[in-house]
């Protein structure tokens, strides 16, 4: 019949007053039903057409967002010179880490090594600061933040590590703390080697002592001589 191949438009035409034209205006009212239904569902498969082609535009955006991050984070790991890493919740440091990392601990063997180990590796830290550092961590990350705050006294500022050649490096360190819904997740450690500057200091700190000195020889009068 023209219904079932998709025609919404029939319609039959019965005036005899009997039960016929009932049937007839009930056929008629049902393919009026069909074809509103039909309205329906076309709006219905247009509308998920459009929210499907809506939800695909926002995960390529969101896409191309995280993967310019992405590059922004990888461009500043290469490029920043300080050594930053992470620690995870095992007490391992992660696989991203800024390349000058490697420049001021002298290896390549970071990733995946246990936070005391590669921290402390030639360092002048005796074991039992060591074991409290490695302790207050193990009690901080991937737990609540109020434990970080009662305990982040006992994590180093600076430690200084002794080369294969004797040289010392002088080491500062920021411990920044990465929470989601109050638990710390991560630990992100910044290290800067201010070996050159602790040696400027001194020897701005010689100078100046030695211009005191030379103020007080200067002071003195000839009589005095």
């Amino acid at each position: 019949s023209q219904i079932a191949r998709g025609a919404r438009t029939v319609t039959v035409k019965v005036t005899s007053g009997d039960e016929l034209e009932t049937l007839a205006t009930s056929f008629n009212d049902m393919v009026l039903d069909l074809a509103e239904s039909d309205r329906q569902i076309a709006k219905a498969q247009s509308d998920l057409e459009a929210l499907n082609q809506g939800l695909e535009d926002k995960v390529r955006e969101r896409t191309r967002e995280l993967k310019t991050k992405t590059d922004d984070i990888n461009t500043m790991l290469q490029n920043i010179h300080q050594g930053i890493f992470t620690i995870l919740p095992d007490l391992t440091i992660h696989h991203e880490y800024s390349a000058h990392l490697e420049v001021i601990c002298g290896t390549h063997n970071i990733a995946g090594r246990g936070i005391k180990e590669f921290l402390f590796e030639d360092s002048e830290v005796g074991a039992d600061v060591q074991h409290m550092v490695e302790t207050c961590l193990a009690n901080c990350v991937d737990e609540h933040i109020f434990n970080l705050e009662l305990n982040a006294h006992l994590l180093l500022g600076s430690l200084v590590r002794v080369r294969p050649n004797g040289t010392k490096v002088h080491l500062e360190i920021d411990w920044n703390e990465i929470v989601e819904d109050d638990t710390v997740k991560k630990m992100m450690v910044t290290l800067r080697d201010v070996t050159e500057l602790l040696q400027l200091q001194a020897q701005a700190e010689e100078q100046r002592r030695q211009l005191m000195i030379i103020g007080q020889i200067l002071a003195i009068s000839p009589n005095q001589l």
